[in-house]
């Protein structure tokens, strides 16, 4: 097993964590045309310290065939998928509110419930007898007042939450889904410029080998044309030296 000293994860930081980080829209000095959003990295070292590597030195490669390379020195770069994790952490924990928050409504409407069935008993006892009508009157109206203060906070409460809980909910939905899909993009980013580079190295390679077989062809033909020349000459001496062998044996037969 590789996973050591394993622990549940306190959702409820996570969630805090995730409402403290704040989301910015951005361009890149090297890439200005693109409108990016994120997390910065100094914002997200200053609420999660472990979520940002600071990288020495960074090497942008050129946009353009035959640029430059642009040199970036000491650049933070945020961990994203530290933050995602925390992400679904605090999504988590959001349901864990819902769940208390359905708890406690419930028991409200049971509160509301137990007070109608008083209400309805009071009456019943003021229909059957003549006797303490006022009180009764009264007891029925300070019940009836409490039924309509626990319905409105019921109502307060329920809108309360519901809206909580849709703006709570809609922000981590959102925040899931860009972040995937910002994941998404640089990794097809990354693969594109992985991509760029083989295919640059490659007619590189191409273009040194055909320069290579150009020259060893024109190192072969120099070659050739030597010993070509070399020859001639040594058929030339040995032409004349004949010539000069038959004189002298003509010479000589005279």
């Amino acid at each position: 097993n590789s996973y050591l000293d394993v622990h549940s994860a306190n959702t409820t930081e996570h969630l805090e964590t995730i409402r403290q980080l704040p989301v910015s829209t951005y361009r890149l000095s090297y890439d200005a045309d693109r409108l990016r959003i994120g997390v910065l990295g100094p914002d997200a070292a200053a609420i999660i310290p472990d979520a940002v590597d600071i990288i020495p030195k960074q090497t942008i490669p050129p946009r353009e065939k035959g640029g430059k390379r642009i040199v970036l020195h000491d650049v933070p770069v945020v961990n994203e998928k530290s933050i995602f994790m925390r992400s679904v952490g605090a999504t988590q924990e959001l349901f864990s509110v819902l769940e208390s928050l359905e708890t406690a409504l419930d028991g409200q409407i049971d509160h509301v419930s137990n007070l109608f069935a008083d209400v309805e008993q009071l009456e019943q006892v003021m229909a059957s007898s003549t006797d303490g009508e006022e009180e009764m009157r009264m007891r029925a109206a300070a019940a009836e007042a409490k039924i309509a203060q626990a319905e409105m906070e019921l109502e307060l409460q329920r809108a309360k939450d519901e809206e909580e809980y849709i703006r709570a909910a809609s922000e981590a939905e959102a925040e899931q889904i860009r972040r995937a899909e910002e994941l998404t993009i640089q990794r097809l980013a990354r693969e594109d410029e992985a991509a760029r580079i083989r295919a640059e190295e490659a007619m590189t390679m191409k273009l040194e080998a055909s320069q290579k077989v150009e020259q060893t062809k024109a190192e072969t033909a120099e070659a050739l044309s030597a010993i070509e020349h070399e020859r001639a000459l040594l058929v030339q001496r040995a032409s004349e030296a004949a010539k000069v062998k038959t004189a002298e044996a003509i010479a000589a037969a005279k």
